[in-house]
């Protein structure tokens, strides 16, 4: 045998070895994408229902949230009636009397008071429901 088809030979070897490695580089990088694509449509999927689920909590927190706004309204304009009609009924009434030199508050005033706590009691019972 002579040095050149040595050569030769292990030049086709080196080319087949080269062509295998190249296939074998080449589809597991053609594999390795399929697989990436795969896990991309699947996680895609599942990052879309989770926004939506997401989006589904935030629009029902949004819509509860305008609900307790209106009713805080509500709730407020009532009292602020109510307080109105309270404080109308003392306007221009004696709140204190002075007896031997002590100031003390009249019966009015004890009454609109405790009709005030009562109120707002009330007021705050209605809130928690």
């Amino acid at each position: 045998m002579f040095p050149s088809e040595i050569l030769i030979k292990l030049a086709i070897k080196a080319a087949i070895a080269a062509a295998i490695a190249g296939f074998l580089f080449f589809g597991y990088n053609h594999i390795k994408q399929i697989g990436y694509k795969e896990a991309e449509v699947k996680y895609t999927q599942v990052i879309d229902n989770y926004e939506k689920n997401l989006n589904k909590k935030i629009d029902s927190i949004e819509t509860l949230a305008g609900t307790l706004v209106l009713e805080n309204r509500e709730n407020n304009a009532l009292l602020s009636q109510d307080m109105d009609a309270i404080l109308a009924r003392v306007k221009g009434k004696t709140l204190t009397v002075v007896k031997n030199g002590e100031c003390s508050p009249s019966q009015t005033f004890s009454d609109t008071f405790v009709e005030i706590n009562k109120r707002a009691n009330q007021s705050m019972k209605d809130s928690q429901k």
